[in-house]
């Protein structure tokens, strides 16, 4: 959502979870206001904004100020449907 990566990275990646065989979505889930509202206590929140360590090719990159509709979009993605 933030573009920061391509759809063949995402598949790529989502291809090495399921052979690690760790989970790529989420079997329940509380409601994503709630989830919002939790990641506020996370320690990577400085000064009330949320910071997020998020892949990218090659490695990671720590991102302040990520916006909460790109969050809130990546929740979605990973609830049961």
């Amino acid at each position: 959502r933030m573009g920061l990566v391509d759809d063949a990275f995402v598949e790529d990646l989502h291809t090495r979870l399921h052979r690690l065989g760790l989970p790529t979505c989420m079997a329940a889930s509380p409601p994503i206001d709630v989830l919002m509202s939790a990641m506020r206590y996370d320690k990577k929140v400085l000064d009330g904004s949320l910071r997020l360590v998020l892949p990218v090719p090659g490695g990671v990159q720590v991102h302040d100020d990520v916006p909460a509709a790109a969050v809130e979009a990546a929740w979605a993605a990973v609830m049961p449907s």
